[in-house]
């Protein structure tokens, strides 16, 4: 049987939190919460992003494939989500 993803449609509300939190590690606190504000502000505005090219975008290298699927942040859900369809549709705010 073959594997597919699923995504849920858009963010949940502790996800803008959790944004802000990992932004406030690579940027000044102020800015992460401005940020934060941002992409609630715009959370009916998803796109669709295919799994490779939020890698390429992101610079970061793949994860290897024997790494599990069940896994606790966005980058390894990419990751995953690629070596099971590097196609894959990925629902996204962009900002």
């Amino acid at each position: 049987m073959a594997q597919t993803v699923k995504w849920l449609p858009k963010p949940q509300r502790h996800d803008f939190q959790a944004a802000e939190d990992y932004l406030s590690l690579i940027m000044p606190a102020r800015r992460a919460v401005e940020w934060r504000k941002k992409l609630a502000a715009a959370r009916n505005d998803i796109t669709h992003r295919k799994a490779k090219d939020i890698l390429r975008a992101s610079q970061l290298a793949l994860l290897g494939e024997e790494h599990p699927l069940i896994v606790a942040d966005g980058y390894h859900r990419v990751c995953a989500s690629y070596w099971i369809d590097e196609n894959t549709d990925i629902p996204c705010i962009l900002v």
